[in-house]
């Protein structure tokens, strides 16, 4: 006496049956369906997939994370050759910090502020083809030279 499941898989449902197998004898025993609600969302007779409003936000949450990400590098590197007023420490402490706590340090922020030369890069570094480019600039006496070599 064996019991054996049968499995209908369908796009929209699950057929299932149980049945009792006794030497060529088959019984029913239980037989069901499930059906799934549609993959498609219907607003004001225009249809949707639910999955592209969630693909939509994770994509913006994925170009607001990089943007920091460039951002943090950018920061690294200037700290790093003391062209901005963080400490290479406290840049590393915002990117641990998840983006969350923002350097807060009131000379930081008149720095950024400033309409100089100084604040270009940080612009031009918001671009992603920045990393096709070959890049000097002269800043405060100082030079970065960013060259085909992937720095995010």
């Amino acid at each position: 006496m064996t019991k054996i499941l049968g499995l209908d898989l369908g796009t929209n449902s699950i057929g299932w049956a149980i049945v009792e197998n006794d030497s060529n004898n088959f019984t029913l025993i239980d037989k069901g369906v499930r059906i799934f609600s549609e993959g498609v969302k219907t607003e004001k007779g225009i249809e949707s997939s639910k999955a592209a409003e969630r693909t939509g936000y994770r994509s913006a949450r994925k170009i607001k994370f990089r943007r920091k990400l460039r951002k943090y590098e950018t920061l690294k590197v200037l700290s790093e050759n003391n062209m901005c007023p963080l400490s290479v420490e406290e840049v590393i402490e915002w990117r641990k910090s998840g983006f969350k706590k923002y350097p807060l340090n009131p000379e930081f922020i008149s720095w950024l502020r400033t309409d100089d030369d100084k604040n270009i890069i940080l612009i031009i570094l918001e671009i992603k083809q920045v990393r096709k480019i070959q890049l000097c600039l002269n800043l405060e006496e100082h030079y970065i030279i960013l060259h085909n070599e992937e720095v995010f």
